[in-house]
């Protein structure tokens, strides 16, 4: 099977039985295809035929020149064709494929680096004209930029690091560097930089450690081994010499320029063998300071030739002779340029120690001096040293006081200098050493930071010299060193608390608080900030306050009106009318045993919320309260600012509390000896204070912060006073204490107070409220009561008839006027009440109190009157025989304590006033007693009918039951007697 073409281009790729192009114009062949009786080649059996073969070279060419005659619209046909197409240079060589071929090679990369996919090699390239390339294969010529942006990838880098490849490499790029700029420029040589990518006579080395050919290197340097074309300079204008460098050029193998190599960072001079070589061919009879100067003249020669590196070794290599004004064998030496300074800087400046140019006078016009400048030898001082020799200068003078004080000339120096020299350093050249001279609070002279000191007089910072600010202003604004006219508020206060130990006191203060009051910065966060210090004087202390703990008295009337308002306290409680006279107040030693209390919460949960604390300045008597509450005053205009920075006229209750926490014991520590009423007077002002708390904690919020809440729960603020009794002669004497609030006890059994003598508030309600809030207990809740029956039991006529009371008034004792029962009732006490209870006489009844782990043992006649006892069948209510009446209130509390988990006080009386009061009584006060009772109607002895009967009383039937009725005048009736009791307290028998 043959096919014939119609392009002569197919037959040199195209891996088919082809008929010669020649003969295939032939007509004979020609109706054959007509007849189709031979296949023509087309598109598609080309790029089936394609896929198939691997091409040759010269074939691979010959199918770019038929795919760029084909006038193809169809763009990606091409493209297709190019990424299906294989190919190799010879039989032997690798097989290439090309992918997203987007560039062809103009470079002539060598075939030894690997080639990108998306690049036409240049062995392929150079036969086809740039049309074929560009217009129909639609390829575009290799730019720099992506030459190097594949060969600096991380895993192309190697390249650089082999001789042959690298020389290959830097080739490419030195011909072509001109297509760079500053970015990739900066790009490549960071990344060479780092490299060992310069081939030289001792290896491959970093570009800063290889030095290009030259006639004045020593030969046991890395000298590198590329070809560098010498002396192709563009000094010589002739033509004919530029075809002669151009001709040189091309005949080198892989030429790289030494510009390029200079700008990489190669070296062209080793500055130490140099001046060393310069420094033997010199006349040994010549001074060195002419060694010096010719050595300065070889160095300008070989400037041009210098790359960067160069430059820079040349700055830090000490090469150049330095002395100092006064010569010595130490400072005459050799310096690196960057250490020495010209010497008409030493002159200027009379400083004999600077290091200067052992070059006396030299010229500031000539070439020299510009190199040296160049260099790195300066004109002025470094901006640090500089300061150390104004520092220097300052400390010389012996006398610090201003009429005799001469400005340091390093000052002057830095002033005439400052704007062409130091303006652009100084943002940045972090001075940290004081160096302008100012004029302390304290009228010496001393020397300052821009940031510390002001133009202004001032009483707390330094002040700039006058002479100081008129030298800098003849030459620029000194705002521009960072010197302003005045303090802003925040670093005067900075200011003031690194200095108060020196310059802050009584007398001190009125000058700076009126001085501070005229500044600027007053803010929010600040005062926030200011309450936390602690920096205000208060005489006869020895330590600063804060501004919460001082304050400031309002005017007279207002003070006046305030204290107008508020009543007379009373802090001595009386322990009775009989021994008022003959107390003292004493302090107990110590703070006494604490006591926990298990019902009393201290913990406050997390999630909590916290609510917003107001706080209210109260308003406090006229009471002397120093040590308590301090006032300060230092005039109007200090005044004015530590009222402004949050001082108070009177202290908030939240602030109060924080005072009487911390400063109570001190208070009543410190008395006054030659003031017999000093603690009386104290006690009076410190109740007054608690009075004030307490108003506060009902009408605010103020102490309800979490933090002091603990504080009040936990801290000893609480006066107390308790009666101690002397053992040597029985005399009783009051003492108090500061003590937690869980150490006192709030009295509501005034018997068990006066038994048991516990530590009681003062004799005010508004205290007794504030104490609990924090912690205090009841007295009642903390003594454990026993009552226990003595002597011989009996029953009797009465004991009856009062077990029959109770039992049938039972159902309304426990129940309110709606009939509902009370909370915390035991239904089976109740029910023990029903069926087993009795009541006996005896003979007495002791009762033993127990109060913080002790107990005492009261007399009946300080007893209660009756006792319960009761197991698991049985209910006895004993009374004492020789009482002649009931005292209901005995007998509802212990009623009620059986009955009740929890009795309360109220619970007591209300059962006390079923019991004594006739029903018709508790009728018209709302009680249902009819259907409260109604039910037990059946169960009640036939005794009961006829006491509710209001037929004539029998007196002599002891075995009856029988109801009193209320006369018009309250008295109580008696259905035995005839005796008449007070109505809400007692039932005769």
């Amino acid at each position: 099977q043959a096919y014939i073409a119609n392009s002569k281009y197919i037959h040199s790729f195209l891996s088919l039985p082809l008929v010669p192009y020649e003969l295939s114009k032939n007509g004979l062949f020609q109706a054959l295809k007509d007849r189709n009786l031979i296949i023509e080649v087309n598109n598609a059996l080309i790029e089936l035929t394609i896929i198939t073969t691997i091409l040759l070279s010269n074939q691979f060419v010959e199918f770019l020149h038929w795919l760029s005659s084909q006038n193809h619209d169809d763009k990606q046909y091409i493209q297709r064709l190019l990424s299906i197409v294989r190919f190799r240079e010879k039989n032997n060589s690798p097989i290439i494929t090309l992918k997203n071929l987007i560039n062809y090679d103009n470079f002539n990369i060598s075939t030894i680096l690997p080639l990108p996919s998306h690049v036409l090699p240049a062995s392929v390239a150079t036969y086809l004209s740039r049309e074929e390339l560009q217009k129909q294969l639609q390829l575009t010529p290799l730019t720099l930029k992506d030459f190097l942006h594949y060969y600096l990838l991380k895993n192309q880098l190697y390249l650089f690091t082999k001789e042959n490849t690298s020389t290959c490499l830097l080739h490419i790029i030195s011909k072509h560097s001109g297509q760079l700029n500053k970015t990739e420029w900066n790009k490549l040589k960071t990344t060479l930089s780092t490299i060992t990518c310069i081939p030289t006579n001792q290896g491959m080395k970093i570009p800063n450690e290889s030095y290009i050919p030259s006639s004045i290197l020593s030969s046991d340097l890395p000298i590198i081994i590329l070809n560098v074309p010498q002396n192709l300079t563009d000094d010589d204008d002739d033509d004919d010499n530029d075809d002669d460098k151009q001709s040189i050029i091309e005949n080198m193998e892989y030429p790289v320029s030494a510009e390029f190599l200079k700008r990489l960072g190669c070296r062209t001079l080793n500055v130490q063998s140099f001046v060393h070589a310069r420094s033997s061919l010199t006349n040994s009879t010549s001074s060195n300071s002419h060694t010096m100067k010719i050595l300065i003249q070889h160095l300008m020669e070989e400037r041009d030739n210098m790359s960067e590196g160069d430059f820079n070794a040349l700055k830090q290599s000490e090469c150049l002779r330095g002395t100092t004004l006064i010569p010595s064998k130490e400072c005459t030496r050799k310096y690196a340029p960057q250490d020495l300074h010209f010497p008409s800087v030493a002159i200027q400046l009379q400083w004999s120690t600077l290091p200067i140019l052992d070059w006396h006078d030299i010229d500031s016009h000539s070439r020299e001096y510009a190199f040296l400048k160049e260099i790195g030898v300066r004109e002025v001082p470094d901006i640090q040293k500089l300061i150390d020799r104004i520092i220097e200068e300052h400390n010389e003078q012996k006398k610090k006081f201003i009429n005799e004080y001469k400005l340091p000339i390093a000052l002057k120096f830095f002033a005439e200098n400052f704007q062409q020299h130091y303006s652009k350093l100084w943002k940045t050249a972090k001075i940290k050493r004081p160096f302008l001279p100012s004029l302390s609070p304290s009228k010496t002279i001393i020397l300052s930071l821009p940031e510390e000191v002001f133009k202004d007089e001032s009483p707390l910072c330094a002040t700039l010299l006058s002479d100081v600010v008129q030298l800098f202003e003849e030459h620029f604004n000194v705002a521009l060193l960072g010197v302003k006219d005045r303090p802003t508020l925040t670093i005067a206060f900075d200011i003031l608390m690194e200095k108060k130990e020196e310059i802050l006191n009584v007398e001190t203060a009125p000058k700076i608080f009126a001085y501070m009051n005229e500044l600027d910065g007053l803010s929010r966060p600040l005062i926030e900030r200011v309450s936390k210090l602690a920096f205000i004087p208060l005489e006869g202390n020895e330590t600063f306050m804060k501004p919460s703990q001082v304050f400031i008295r309002p005017d007279n009337s207002t003070a006046l009106s305030s204290s107008s308002r508020l009543r007379q306290i009373h802090v001595i409680l009386p322990i009775s009318s009989d021994d008022d006279d003959d107390d003292e107040i004493m302090r107990a030693s110590g703070s006494g045993r604490r006591r926990k209390r298990n019902n009393i919460k201290t913990t406050t949960s997390k999630n909590k919320k916290t609510k917003t604390i107001s706080s209210t300045p109260l308003i406090m008597d006229d009471t002397d309260k120093t040590g308590l509450i301090d006032y300060v005053d230092y005039g109007l205009e200090g005044n004015s600012f530590l009222l402004g920075i949050g001082v108070l006229h009177h202290p908030s209750a939240s602030v109060l509390a924080e005072l009487l926490i911390d400063r109570q014991e001190n208070y009543f520590t410190n008395l006054n000896q030659n003031n017999p009423d000093d603690l009386q007077q104290k006690l009076l002002a410190y109740t007054s204070c608690l009075r004030q708390l307490a108003i506060a904690a009902n009408t605010t919020n103020e102490l309800q912060s979490a933090s002091l809440v603990k504080r009040l729960k936990n801290a000893a603020w609480c006066l107390g006073y308790q009666v101690i009794e002397r053992r040597s002669n029985n005399d009783k004497q009051r003492m108090f204490k500061i003590v937690p609030p869980n150490e006192i006890y709030l009295d509501d059994d005034h018997q068990c107070a006066i038994d048991l003598r516990p530590l009681l508030p003062p004799d005010e309600p508004e205290l007794t409220k504030l104490y609990e809030k924090f912690g205090a207990s009841w007295l009642s809740e903390c003594v454990k009561r026993t009552l226990v029956h003595k002597g011989k039991i009996a029953t009797s006529d009465r004991g009856n008839k009062l077990c029959d009371l109770i039992q049938y008034r039972l159902d309304m004792l426990f129940v309110n006027n709606r009939g509902e029962k009370m909370e915390n009732l035991d239904e089976k006490h109740v029910d023990m009440l029903r069926t087993n209870l009795s009541v006996y006489e005896v003979d007495g009844i002791q009762c033993q109190l127990t109060f913080e782990k002790k107990t005492i043992t009261l007399d009946s006649t300080d007893s209660s009157s009756c006792a319960l006892e009761y197991d698991k069948n049985k209910v006895a209510l004993y009374f004492q025989k020789h009482i002649r009446e009931f005292d209901y209130i005995d007998i509802a509390s212990e009623l009620a304590r059986f009955v009740f988990k929890k009795p309360l006080d109220t619970v007591v009386h209300t059962i006390s006033d079923k019991l004594a009061s006739p029903l018709e009584t508790l009728k018209r006060r709302g009680v249902p007693v009819d259907r409260l009772l109604q039910h037990n109607q059946q169960n009640i002895r036939s005794t009961i009918q006829m006491i509710e009967q209001r037929s004539d009383l029998n007196h002599n039937d002891n075995h009856h039951y029988h109801e009193s009725h209320i006369e018009i005048n309250g008295r109580v009736e008696d259905f035995n007697r005839q005796q008449t009791k007070d109505d809400t307290k007692l039932l005769s028998i």
